[in-house]
């Protein structure tokens, strides 16, 4: 007959014998003696929540009692104290020991690097990618009849956000341990001291955001725009301006694909480098911007040439251009009599 114990960790009661409670009671205060850090309380309050989870998880269904094999796979699950002792100005030390924990992704809303919701810097976390890509993919499914609003407004409601630090390792896809909650507390508070040290700088930090978008916006709608310009010319269904289009062709020598492909260049190069520049504003350290808009200033300037050498045949042979159309309509009008 064994002797059992009702114990409360992180709000959740549960029922565990007194052998495996001792064991876990001596367990959680071997792991406080070796944190030594201010925010000692904060890490076992969420050690103590991990915990809590894991025995929701292997809890015995027909008793409802917590077992000693149910503290040994926790504690093997979350590591030894001993090989996680973690002074101020050290780092931390890996485990020399398997465990037989598999770690997986969650989604969850990032509300430290969040824009609006958190929802791409989540998502970002999940599919191992920038950020910056997730919201420009946002940005340009709006233009699909505002879709991206729609589905990231249902998003928001039904994604949680990453409250603990549980949270926060599960939505990066690394282990719920001793040594992983220990090292994003380090962070945090690096990054808490790091924030007041910047914090005049806040405000250009999201003026800076906001241009970026607001950058790859104008350079979307810019480039999209720019398909237009030679798609009104392919389109146009007057018949002097076919002929007009034939004698382009046999005298100046550029096809028409070539005139309307230059004009499309010429339109959408400057927009597509404030796309560019959107996403180096927003990702500094994204590479190769400056050589790619490099390239994309070359074909620029040859669309350019292009398009003006053709215009200003035409200009020269304005003369030549009207006596042609005129005899052309002169034998369209003999021939409808």
């Amino acid at each position: 007959m064994n002797k059992t114990v009702t114990i409360n960790i992180a709000g959740l009661v549960f029922h565990i014998d007194e052998d495996a409670y001792n064991k876990l009671d001596s367990y959680i205060q071997a792991v406080r003696n070796s944190i030594q850090q201010e925010s000692e309380d904060e890490i076992i309050a969420d050690i103590e929540a991990r915990i809590a989870e894991l025995f929701s998880e292997r809890i015995d269904p027909q008793t409802g009692v917590i077992r000693m094999n149910n503290v040994d796979e926790v504690i093997n699950i979350m590591g030894k104290p001993e090989d996680y002792i973690i002074e101020d100005d050290e780092p931390v030390r890996p485990n020399n020991f398997s465990t037989t924990q598999k770690s997986y992704k969650k989604i969850y809303r990032d509300g430290e690097k969040r824009i609006l919701g958190g929802i791409c810097s989540g998502l970002a976390h999940y599919f191992n990618i920038d950020p910056v890509w997730m919201r420009i993919i946002f940005i340009l499914l709006f233009f699909l009849y505002g879709l991206s609003f729609v589905i990231y407004l249902i998003l928001w409601v039904i994604i949680p956000k990453a409250v603990t630090v549980a949270d926060v390792l599960e939505m990066k896809g690394e282990p719920v341990n001793i040594s992983n909650i220990e090292k994003q507390f380090r962070e945090g508070v690096n990054n808490s001291y790091q924030k007041i040290r910047t914090s005049g700088s806040s405000a250009a930090i999201v003026l800076k955001r906001i241009i970026g978008i607001v950058l790859i916006v104008f350079g979307v709608m810019g480039i999209f725009g720019s398909f237009f310009a030679p798609v009104a010319i392919s389109l146009q269904k007057n018949p002097i301006a076919n002929e007009f289009i034939t004698y382009n062709e046999a005298e100046v020598g550029i096809p028409f694909w070539g005139i309307g492909l230059s004009l499309f260049i010429m339109c959408a190069v400057p927009f597509i480098v404030l796309l560019l520049l959107g996403v180096k504003i927003l990702s500094p350290k994204v590479k190769h911007i400056g050589w790619v808009s490099g390239v994309l200033g070359f074909f620029w300037l040859l669309a350019i040439f292009v398009f003006s050498y053709v215009m200003i045949n035409i200009e020269i042979q304005e003369d030549k251009i009207e006596a042609y159309l005129r005899k052309i309509l002169i034998t369209k009008c003999l021939k409808t009599i």
